[in-house]
């Protein structure tokens, strides 16, 4: 458990829990606003893990990482203006993931992989500025048609490789355009079909 004076620590901008017990971000973490990183990972446990609206609060967060059993995820993250790297991973529960993290502008890397995800929702493309999308390990048969159109993959003016996940997934009926972006773009390049559950492929 945390105390009502955790929130007192006012220079405190990093925090990062490991626990097979937890079940929620604690309210008071929720309240500390001073913090910038919150890296959560409670995996083991057999509840489902809440992620609670309150942590729309943490308005100066650019990094908010959480790996556990969460089902949704709430549209107050929308709040979170300053991230820069959103990590919702390894639920396995085909979350709920709300279409109001695609209004945080400067987001710049987007991790929802590990969650047995069945869809995400259009829109993608308005996250103008990622350079690392993380889709591999759900149960995706097609990706939003705006995936396709989006320049975020070419490398950018610092020379850096851009990242696009999204092997081991059920993507199968696909055109030969997106057979294309994805051999050009994937970070399994050519290989990326194999990686699949397909039947044949």
């Amino acid at each position: 458990t945390f105390p009502d004076s955790f929130q007192d620590l006012t220079s405190l901008a990093k925090l990062r829990i490991f626990s097979d017990v937890l079940t929620t971000v604690p309210a008071v973490i929720c309240k500390t606003k001073s913090l910038t990183e919150l890296v959560i990972k409670s995996k083991e446990i057999q509840t489902e893990f809440i992620i609670p609206p309150e942590i729309g609060n943490l308005t100066n967060l650019e990094w908010l990482e959480i790996t556990a059993p969460f089902k949704k995820t709430p549209v107050t993250l929308k709040r979170l203006h300053n991230l820069k790297i959103l990590l919702l991973m390894w639920s396995y529960n085909n979350p709920v993931i709300v279409r109001e993290i695609y209004s945080l502008q400067g987001l710049e890397v987007l991790g929802l992989n590990g969650n047995d995800l069945e869809t995400i929702p259009p829109g993608i493309s308005k996250l103008i500025n990622l350079k690392e999308l993380f889709l591999h390990y759900n149960k995706l048969s097609f990706l939003p048609p705006d995936l396709y159109t989006m320049k975020n993959w070419e490398p950018g003016n610092d020379g850096k490789k851009r990242v696009l996940s999204i092997h081991t997934n059920e993507i199968c009926d696909v055109t030969p355009e997106q057979d294309a972006f994805f051999t050009k773009y994937s970070s399994r390049k050519e290989k990326w079909r194999y990686f699949q559950f397909c039947g044949e492929w």
